[in-house]
């Protein structure tokens, strides 16, 4: 099953809540020193996208050009903009080795949009890095929205083979989004719990 959102999806720890407000007011009032990082395949201005992510400030942008980037993605306590070129042309796979995307952290105010992620199977139980959950999507206490994003062709030995998050609730961006308004593109799972 392919779950694309129409709208942006919005996840939040349920604390956080009280503090939307604040988060609001950091995303419309952007540093004035942040750094727009131009990714290609192979390189661009950093030799991956998690050395980007590693080297970014709070704040910077990692614009991905088109192409097919076959390397998990791991971002710890930063507020960064993951921006692809649209969901048919940018594509994030994980290469069936862990989480394509894994975001941590009270302090992560991450944003990706207009991507695809796929190939992501978490699967062993040893896995300090979230083990057996989400797949594709892994948020562990982290602040982070999916903005016209493909969740495809991801599994799981347990929950979420598409997207799995801890702590949080779902809340709509503009509009009513929320999980239960995505589509099902493809009804293939990779697994029992693939997404």
């Amino acid at each position: 099953m392919v779950w694309m959102s129409p709208e942006p999806v919005i996840v939040l720890p349920r604390p956080a809540r009280s503090i939307l407000a604040g988060i609001l007011l950091l995303t419309i009032v952007a540093p004035s020193n942040a750094r727009v990082w131009q990714l290609m395949p192979g390189g661009g201005d950093a030799p991956s996208i998690q050395a980007a992510v590693g080297l970014a400030a709070d704040g910077d942008t990692l614009d991905l050009a088109p192409g097919f980037y076959s390397e998990p993605t791991s971002v710890v306590n930063k507020t960064l903009l993951i921006r692809g070129a649209g969901i048919d042309v940018t594509t994030l796979s994980g290469g069936l080795d862990g989480h394509t995307v894994a975001l941590r952290g009270g302090n992560n105010f991450t944003e990706i949009r207009d991507l695809t992620i796929q190939d992501g199977s978490a699967k062993s139980r040893g896995d300090v890095d979230g083990g057996i959950y989400g797949g594709g999507v892994l948020g562990e206490e982290a602040f982070f929205a999916l903005v016209r994003c493909r969740i495809a062709s991801n599994s799981c030995e347990s929950l979420g083979g598409g997207l799995y998050a801890t702590s949080v609730s779902f809340q709509g961006g503009s509009g009513s989004a929320s999980p239960r308004d995505a589509r099902a593109m493809d009804r293939r799972p990779m697994s029992r719990h693939g997404a």
